[in-house]
């Protein structure tokens, strides 16, 4: 089943599904292409640079990575963000910042992560509760 959808203005939906697998279809073409990420996708969210910069953060549950995949060009995996938030068992969302700087998602644990774009490091976490 379809977790995440997100359309273009070129005239391209992608989808994301539990299966791993990622669907983009050109509708002025009338083509489909399956990228698998290896791991269910409940997330998807794009870079706001220019079409040939073009990127997917694509949240992976399972294994709680999140892939950055060149989607203006190559097709290639660019970069993985993971280690410091949890996504096995429920829906995450992913975000780019609006100046590509930064990667944010969610965690299972209630926190919120905010990556750095280039490094994958983790630059802040953020709570929303406290546990006392």
């Amino acid at each position: 089943s379809i977790m995440d959808i997100l359309l273009e203005p070129q005239h391209v939906i992608r989808t994301g599904s539990i299966d791993g697998t990622m669907r983009s279809y050109d509708m002025r073409y009338g083509q489909l292409t399956n990228d698998d990420m290896g791991a269910p996708i409940v997330s998807m969210a794009k870079t706001k640079s220019g079409n040939d910069d073009l990127c997917l953060a694509v949240s992976c549950m399972e294994d709680s990575t999140i892939r950055l995949v060149d989607i203006g060009r190559t097709g290639e995996l660019v970069n993985t963000y993971e280690g410091h938030h949890k996504a096995s068992q429920f829906k995450v969302d992913v975000d780019v910042l609006a100046n590509d700087k930064g990667v944010v998602t969610g965690s299972e644990d209630g926190s919120c992560i905010l990556y750095d774009f280039v490094r994958a490091t983790k630059l802040q976490s953020f709570s929303c509760h406290d546990d006392d």
